[in-house]
This record gives C-alpha cells, structure tokens and sequence, in this order.
C-alpha cells in the first residue's frame, strides 16, 4: 500500500488478475510491461468515487515475490 497510496479498502480489490478496466493487471511475470515504470489501476474506492491509481512495476514484483509466490495457494484454498 505504501508504493500505490492505496486504501484499505482498494488493496482488498486489487485483482490477481485484473479484468475490465483493470485487465492489463497480471502477476508481474505474466504481464505486458508497458513502456512506462508505472501501470494504471482503477478502483472504486471511499465514497464510490473511482479513483485511477498508478502503481509501479516495482511494486508489483515485489508483491509476487514476497507473497503471491509464497502465500496464494495457501490462503486461495481457505477462501
């Protein structure tokens, strides 16, 4: 959340992978890296107010590695 200025609430959103607007959001490694260090996000956040994030690439590898890579399965089979 500190790389994106994400809420809450926003980061509960946030896809694995993404659809609609959202759908150029994949896991770092399956995802198109645009020309850009940052890829738009957007949520529908406080108030219902949506919002366009940018979030860096860096970011999301880091999230791949630190806990899509080490904890997705686990937590993907008890919700």
């Amino acid at each position: 959340s500190l790389g994106t200025a994400m809420r809450p609430i926003d980061l509960c959103q946030f896809p694995y992978l993404g659809n609609g607007s959202n759908r150029h959001i994949m896991s770092y490694s399956n995802m198109e890296k645009p020309d850009s260090r940052n890829v738009d996000f957007t949520v529908l956040s406080k108030g219902n107010k949506t919002r366009t994030l940018k979030v860096n690439l860096a970011d999301l590898q880091i999230l791949e590695d630190q806990y899509i890579d080490v904890y997705y399965h686990e937590r993907a089979k008890k919700y």
